[in-house]
């Protein structure tokens, strides 16, 4: 075969088969969850600017370690979107992942084992030299205490005034 013949093969062939790379957005509705605490994604494809709906995306979550916990399949909307909501069950840092054809988009999210932190003083006002108590409480999404967090605390006080 002739060596120009073959090199408009080639590049016939290399025109042909590249894919077009979709541009890809994903994110949350914040960054930090407490467990079993509704999380919401949200994810667009386009292509330059032109939303694409009907594209298959492959989304999941995957923990520390890499290993997916939860997947599902969507296919984008007339606008390009496709979203989900879903919950983890352990605490920890997790990767979020949308695959379109091979396009990936990651985003990273927290998951604590906790909601909240309460903290209590026994009495309004405290003079030098005398003490109180502090109680701590930290609680679950479901207002239940959460055992084995580590609490420091730091008190000061300023005028006479705990803080």
């Amino acid at each position: 075969m002739d060596k120009k013949l073959l090199f408009v093969v080639l590049i016939v062939y290399a025109l042909v088969s590249v894919a077009h790379a979709y541009d890809m957005f994903l994110t949350t509705d914040k960054y930090v969850y407490s467990v079993n605490e509704s999380i919401f994604a949200i994810g667009y494809v386009k292509l330059n600017v032109t939303a694409i709906s009907n594209v298959s995306v492959v989304f999941s979550a995957r923990d520390a370690s890499g290993t997916t916990v939860s997947s599902s399949s969507f296919v984008t909307n007339a606008t390009g979107q496709f979203n989900s909501t879903f919950s983890l069950t352990s605490s920890g840092n997790y990767t979020l992942v949308a695959n379109a054809s091979g396009d990936v988009v990651k985003h990273f999210i927290k998951v604590l084992p906790y909601t909240g932190i309460s903290m209590v003083l026994n009495k309004p006002t405290y003079t030098s030299g005398h003490s109180g108590t502090l109680t701590v409480t930290v609680f679950d999404l479901n207002s239940r205490g959460v055992a084995l967090q580590v609490v420091t605390s730091s008190i000061r006080t300023t005028n006479g005034t705990l803080h």
